[in-house]
This record gives structure tokens, sequence and C-alpha cells, in this order.
């Protein structure tokens, strides 16, 4: 074989080997935006958008949705966080929406969505039409100056546990108490004691269950205090009961690169 031809024959090869991995590659892709698209997370989230008044106000009655749905799902047992874009077609425009969504006890339920309209301006299609609205639950900071994200009154509230608790990239300690246990009070005042060592570098989150009774289902507690590491929007591990200041310092080192 002359080297005009063994270099054609090579170039044959390679360029069959190209359009392979071309076409496995895009198999993959396809396969990931198929199993996005048609996931439990992405019908409630269409179902949400559907039933929108504030974006049937802006684009008119939904009539389609874009072919993919892009983004990213993440799920541990029968909870979860989900942040979808999706093309939503109206009868006066198209909207880029983006939904964030929250499992629970294997149900998704949308906790944020929205879109960037024609001047950039973001419209939220989750709040009550009033900017001014804030949630009882949003974070506040503790007097010791530790980063605390604390819910104040009211239920259990899925929009800022996405925000506080699965959104964040850092390790976030929720802590699930009672003012009647003894254990609950021993270990705030060690929460206090180690808030120099991980501040800026550990989330916390506090609930009461006097003031929050709705946080037990969903967070699966049976046993007061519980303490729950979440990181990357996963749960990583959990302690029940009485813990020395030993083991809870050992349990955040653990996660912090």
């Amino acid at each position: 074989m002359s080297t005009k031809k063994a270099v054609l024959v090579a170039a044959g090869i390679l360029s069959a080997v190209a359009l392979l991995v071309a076409l496995f590659a895009g198999a993959i892709v396809g396969f990931v935006f198929y199993t996005i698209g048609n996931s439990a997370a992405a019908q409630t989230a269409r179902t949400f958008l559907r039933q929108n008044d504030k974006l049937r106000g802006e684009i008119g009655e939904v009539r389609d949705f874009g072919y993919f749905t892009t983004g990213d799902i993440k799920t541990q047992g029968s909870m979860g966080t989900a942040e979808l874009r999706m093309k939503v077609i109206g009868a006066k425009k198209i909207a880029n929406t983006t939904v964030n969504l929250a499992q629970g006890r294997g149900e998704w339920r949308v906790v944020d969505a929205f879109y960037d309209d024609a001047s950039g301006q973001r419209v939220f299609l989750t709040k009550a039409f009033d900017e001014s609205a804030v949630s009882k639950t949003e974070a506040t900071d503790s007097t010791d100056g530790s980063d605390v994200t604390a819910p104040v009154a009211g239920e259990f509230d899925e929009k800022s546990f996405y925000a506080n608790v699965l959104k964040p990239e850092r390790p976030v300690l929720v802590v699930i108490g009672s003012p009647s246990s003894l254990d609950s009070a021993e270990l705030d005042k060690m929460l206090t004691r180690l808030a120099p060592r991980y501040r800026e570098r550990v989330h916390l989150v506090r609930y009461n269950l006097s003031e929050q009774p709705g946080a037990l289902q969903p967070l699966d507690v049976k046993t007061v205090p519980t303490v729950i590491l979440f990181k990357g929007g996963e749960e990583r591990e959990r302690r029940a009961g009485k813990l020395s200041e030993r083991e809870l310092a050992g349990l955040l080192d653990k996660y912090l690169e």
C-alpha cells in the first residue's frame, strides 16, 4: 500500500471514530435532555407555569413549551432540589423561565420561578406581586455574630428552606430543637462557643419546634435535638439526641474543604 493510500485510510478511520464519538456524545446529551424534560419535577414546573396568572398576564395563554428543558436535578431519598430552565410559548410572546423546585416526601413543589423581560428586568412569578412582601423566615443575624438563619415564626417554609439550606454550596448545619429540651439548650451553648471557629464557613439554620412544628415531617425528625449536615443541596449526615462538642466539631470539620 502506497503512503498516500495509507494516509487516506488512516484519515478515514479517524473520521469514522470521530463520527462515532460525536454520535455517542450526542446520544448522551439527548438522553439527559429527555430525562430532565420528562421528569416529575419538569411536569410540576409546566403545570405551575400553565396556571400562573402573573405569567399569563404577561405573555398570554400558554400554548406550548420549548423542545428542550435544561437544568439540574438532585435527589437523595425522598428529598431533592431542581433548577429547570424552559421556554414558555404564550399567545403574545415567549418567556425563557427558570423554575426552582424542592422535593419533600417524594412530592415536587415550586419554591421560586422567574424570567427576564425584554428590558432585562427580572419578573418573579412566585411572589404575591408585592415586592415589599418579606417572608418571616428570611435570614437574620445572631447577636454573637455567627452566620445564622433562624426562622422566627409560622409554619415550616419550603421556599426559605430551599434558599437557605438546599441552594448554598457551602456546608449548612440544620438544627432542630425545642425550648423544653435540656439537650437542645446545651446544644445552643455549644453552637455559641463554636461560632467564632466556623463563622462564614458553615451556614447555621435553626428550627424551634414550638414555632415550626411543620419541620418535623419533611425533615423526618423523631428526636430533639437533631442536627443535619447539608452540602451542595444534599443531606450528608445527621445526628439525633445528645452529642458532645467534640462530636459536633468533628461533624463540621468532616465537610469543610
